[in-house]
């Protein structure tokens, strides 16, 4: 059966989610919706997934340093929508598909802040200038990188093991 909550398989037979502990109910009518919504809500809210963008400089003897970094907020939890992607409006630097790029991403709640390093493996030729947030079950999100017509997705990042 299905999480109602955040949409993993649970094993038949269990008491809750062992994702999302959410109570596995079987018969749970539509007017009880809201309150799958306010445990989601709950469970999600004060949650912002974050990229940390770094700026170089060229040096006087044609080096390149690191000057600066920043996190910058991609989206919050709450705006995502199971199995869609979320574009990101910002611009990033295009780059090419064809090499490996690693990217430093950020699951924060309040003051914690969780690191994740996503490899973005070489693959066929996408245009790599957007990036996006794919909601999968059991708050888990992936990277979407390309544009709305062809995109390539990461590897799995927890939204709630924070």
């Amino acid at each position: 059966m299905q999480c109602r909550c955040c949409m993993f398989e649970v094993e038949n037979g269990k008491a809750s989610c062992p994702v999302c502990g959410f109570p596995t109910l079987g018969g749970i009518s539509s007017e009880h919706q809201s309150i799958i919504d306010e445990y989601r809500t709950n469970k999600l809210k004060n949650i912002s997934i974050d990229i940390l963008a770094y700026r170089y400089s060229i040096d006087g003897s044609g080096g390149i340093t690191e000057y600066d970094s920043e996190y910058i907020k991609l989206a919050e939890a709450l705006s995502l929508t199971y199995g869609e992607v979320l574009w990101v409006d910002d611009k990033f630097e295009s780059f090419e598909a064809n090499r490996s790029i690693v990217l430093d991403i950020s699951i924060c709640k309040g003051d914690v802040r969780k690191e994740c390093r996503v490899d973005l493996v070489p693959g066929e030729p996408v245009d790599c200038s957007g990036f996006g947030i794919y909601l999968d079950r059991g708050f888990i999100i992936k990277l979407a990188v390309g544009d709305k017509n062809k995109y390539h997705l990461t590897e799995s990042i927890s939204l709630i093991d924070i």
